[in-house]
């Protein structure tokens, strides 16, 4: 009866302090991390509105950079044109893999 008591406990109380002891940037070093950053710079002298994923972010003064993060896998992008055309606006798109090894980055137009 003795014996069978200690295999029980024994495992219950490894799993209590194996379980208590991790905090969650263990689990992303387990895991893989699940974001990743990229830095969206306009080269032109005019604003652009920016799109991520189809949605508005934000619009991007002239010569201005800015960095987001977001989750890892494949983003679409997109730049249009405010300001400083004559007919229409450029508009430019792409798509990005970002992952979180290493930092992605998108310079247009």
């Amino acid at each position: 009866m003795r014996t069978s008591f200690r295999f029980l406990i024994f495992p219950i109380l490894l799993s209590v302090t194996l379980l208590y002891s991790c905090s969650d940037d263990s689990f992303d070093d387990v895991l893989g991390c699940s974001k990743g950053t990229i830095t969206l710079v306009n080269l032109s002298h005019n604003p652009y509105e920016i799109y991520i994923d189809g949605d508005f972010v934000t619009t991007l003064g002239g010569n201005k950079s800015m960095t987001r993060e977001l989750s890892e896998g494949n983003h679409s992008f997109k730049a249009e044109q405010q300001s400083g055309y004559l007919l229409y606006p450029t508009i430019v798109n792409t798509s990005k893999f970002i992952s979180c090894s290493e930092p992605a980055e998108w310079r247009f137009p």
